[in-house]
């Protein structure tokens, strides 16, 4: 494989694009052709002026079936690049502004433009080495009210939300989605004060403390599709091969959560075999209202999980998701959230008993009546398009309900085999919802046609959820 390697260094001035030209820009399917293959990122923070200073090794690979010469890159709206030159130190082309999202005016994005010395041929990597700078000061005003990163000694955050290091994409939503999920190797040199620590799901490879600063270095376990670093006052509680850092003030909380993560770990092996790969976890407790989130080894949590015993099923909510599989094809309609819901509170009842998954359902039912209700354009979306139509919140509501359903339908053992043979064939490659039906149909040794015609194609479900069926009727409809 032929490898072109960019250099970007140098100092240019910024300059603002506007939004039409960005749109002129747009190109989901070339968006979708290059995708990241490995970070190398150099990180530091500049608590004082609330400002980050980062260099990045960044590789891509051409995915299509057709040369390009572009490699489009967006960064928060306050982070700037300073330069590009190529290994010989000549002057490469790239241009760079602020511009909103064409399918989403609210948010902005600095879009940056590199335009390679020569086409990168398909099959073929191209590294670009990134120097940037600037402030984080979150995207709550665009609806996205957890990304509310900043640069703050109490507690910072590094991540993909708000593009706080490069993403490879066009700024739209559609590129993003035809895209898909990176998938990716890192390395990451994480520098701040020493009196704070630096949390991330990876390995961590070095720790180096020099002039009242410390550095702290993370390789990722597995191939990832995200990096977050969270930094602040941790302790660090270990057991078993997994990691919980912590808030000092809920120490007591962190112990509790351990023993939920170990013990939700053994039960979802149980039912569903063995997570693939090193069965090392980390998760770590961040603000509430900050937004928990799963990576392929671990997870970031909200605080009210540490703090507040009736708000476990959040972590058994998370856990869940290290079985999901990665879905390949354009914009997901993320159903693994239903699963996600329906598993946490399956998880509740079988480690802290009670009807949880029965009044969860009847919760549900109660809101689709009242929501689809008030916006009857949801009732003709099925649930393969909620990606298409954006509208993947959706996903939360249905799709518990139809996995309740499901469950109900085939019996613990069997629903036990689509879903962990389902993640065990398919977490190396991916796999589409299509798939994924095809593999539900043939293992369950039930006729499903008409399950998943309504539940997942159409919306003759929603008929009989309007007319007022409960979770049993919808049970008794499929048998």
């Amino acid at each position: 494989m032929r490898v072109l390697t960019v250099v970007l260094l140098g100092l240019v001035l910024v300059t603002v694009a506007k939004p039409a030209e960005c749109a002129a820009q747009e190109d989901p399917l070339g968006a979708a052709a290059l995708r990241p293959a490995r970070y190398e990122l150099d990180l530091r923070l500049d608590y004082e002026d609330e400002k980050l200073f980062s260099r990045v090794s960044l590789t891509v690979a051409n995915r299509s079936a057709t040369p390009t010469d572009q490699l489009p890159i967006l960064l928060y709206r306050t982070l700037t690049v300073t330069g590009v030159e190529d290994a010989e130190g000549r002057a490469v082309q790239f241009e760079q502004g602020v511009a909103a999202f064409h399918d989403w005016p609210q948010r902005q994005a600095n879009v940056i433009t590199v335009r390679l010395s020569e086409p990168l041929a398909p099959g073929d990597s191209a590294t670009v080495v990134i120097s940037y700078e600037g402030y984080l000061l979150g995207y709550a005003e665009t609806g996205t009210r957890y990304q509310k990163d900043r640069i703050d000694p109490e507690f910072t955050i590094i991540r993909r939300d708000p593009y706080a290091y490069p993403i490879v994409s066009h700024p739209s939503l559609q590129s993003m989605r035809a895209a898909g999920l990176p998938q990716f190797d890192y390395r990451a040199k994480i520098t701040v004060p020493e009196s704070v620590t630096v949390a991330n799901v990876g390995r961590l490879v070095g720790h180096e403390v020099e002039g009242g600063n410390a550095s702290w270095i993370y390789e990722n376990h597995r191939t990832a599709w995200r990096m977050d670093f969270a930094i602040a006052q941790y302790g660090v509680h270990e057991a078993g091969g997994h990691k919980v850092f912590y808030f000092p003030e809920d120490s007591a909380g962190a112990r509790r959560v351990m023993d939920g993560l170990t013990g939700t770990l053994a039960l979802y092996s149980g039912w569903f075999g063995p997570q693939r790969g090193e069965a090392r976890f980390t998760l770590i407790e961040i603000p509430d209202g900050w937004g928990s989130q799963t990576d392929v080894t671990g997870i970031i949590q909200t605080a009210a999980a540490f703090r507040d015993p009736a708000r476990s099923h959040e972590l058994y909510h998370e856990v869940s998701h290290l079985w999901n599989v990665v879905d390949p094809g354009p914009a997901p309609p993320r159903w693994n959230e239903g699963l996600a819901e329906f598993l946490s509170e399956l998880t509740t009842e079988e480690l802290e008993g009670g009807e949880a998954v029965a009044t969860a359902v009847e919760e549900q039912l109660r809101w689709i009546r009242e929501r689809f209700g008030a916006r009857p354009r949801y009732t003709g979306i099925p649930m393969a398009d909620y990606g298409r139509e954006n509208i993947t919140g959706l996903s939360y509501h249905v799709g518990i309900v139809m996995f309740a359903v499901l469950y109900d339908l085939v019996g613990a053992e069997t629903f036990n085999e689509i879903v962990g043979g389902f993640y065990q064939r398919y977490a190396d490659t991916g796999a589409t919802t299509d798939e994924f039906v095809v593999y539900a149909k043939s293992v369950s040794g039930m006729n499903l046609g008409r399950f998943f015609h309504d539940w997942m194609y159409t919306t003759e479900w929603y008929t009989h959820v309007r007319d007022g069926a409960a979770l049993e009727d919808l049970v008794t409809l499929y048998r």
